[in-house]
């Protein structure tokens, strides 16, 4: 039988590995963006200002390395366009994100001026 300590530090253990693929200043935020319907590389960017081509550039291999998101390349004559979508696994993230944006909310209306 499994005992407290040992159930905590498994916790903590699976929240930390969460952590470190979802850790970053933009990544919760490209999550929220894409969920919502917007994956082409510009439309991404302009609904996430004031972030950076590199920066977008950046957390998005991240976030296809990791398995987060989907990268799709269309090839529609001499350009290419690039599309992004979220796999099964931040599909699952949205619900927690959509908590975390209630919770924000709440801290906002009932935080306490200093």
């Amino acid at each position: 039988m499994e005992n407290k300590e040992t159930t905590l530090n498994e916790t903590v253990k699976h929240l930390q590995a969460a952590q470190l693929v979802i850790s970053g200043k933009w990544k919760l935020s490209i999550l929220i963006v894409i969920g919502g319907g917007i994956g082409r590389f510009r439309d991404l960017q302009r609904s996430l200002l004031p972030i950076t081509t590199r920066s977008l550039s950046q957390e998005l291999k991240a976030m296809e390395s990791d398995g987060l998101v989907l990268r799709m390349v269309e090839n529609a004559g001499p350009v290419s366009l690039v599309n992004y979508s979220l796999s099964d696994s931040e599909k699952a993230l949205l619900p927690i994100t959509d908590e975390l944006i209630q919770w924000s909310k709440y801290q906002a209306l009932y935080q306490k001026p200093s």
